[in-house]
């Protein structure tokens, strides 16, 4: 009897390994993943020099305020260049930033789709698991008296 069971056991312990398995498998992204990775890496890097070079020029702004020659028609010239500079770099930086948070997202709901996808691969490989290993529960006694039998025997025991 111990040797059937252990067998038994060996049997579907073999048995859901590869249910465990498919839980388990490391992600390769796919190609498509991956270009999307590169795109919000170039993204956050465009970002990066753009939201840099706005500073650079609000700090050239800002010295050339404290220029003691700040008068001349020359300087406040140069003063307008670089504020539209500033503004400009700072609108375009903006709006590689709304891109990237929608790619983000984008990338958000795509990794939740894939989740869910595995997922139900899990539970329908697992379902076909449990529908080819035989049914360790066992049977509910049920009782060999019907109804009317078992109402008279009380009766006849009450009395």
């Amino acid at each position: 009897m111990k040797t059937l069971s252990a067998t038994l056991f060996c049997l579907l312990s073999l048995g859901a390994l590869p249910v465990v398995a498919l839980e388990r498998q490391p992600m390769h992204p796919s190609f498509q993943q991956r270009l999307h990775q590169i795109d919000c890496s170039l993204l956050l890097r465009q970002y990066e020099q753009l939201k840099m070079h706005a500073f650079e020029a609000r700090m050239k702004l800002d010295l050339l305020e404290l220029d003691p020659h700040h008068d001349s028609r020359e300087s406040e010239q140069r003063r307008d260049l670089l504020r539209k500079r500033a503004q400009k770099l700072e609108i375009e930086a903006s709006k590689i930033r709304e891109r990237a948070v929608k790619m983000a997202q984008q990338n958000q709901m795509a990794q939740s789709r894939l989740r869910e996808q595995r997922h139900r691969r899990f539970q329908q490989a697992r379902e076909a698991n449990e529908k080819d290993r035989p049914s360790l529960k066992r049977p509910e006694k049920t009782s060999e008296c019907k109804k009317s039998q078992c109402k008279s025997d009380k009766d006849k025991q009450n009395k």
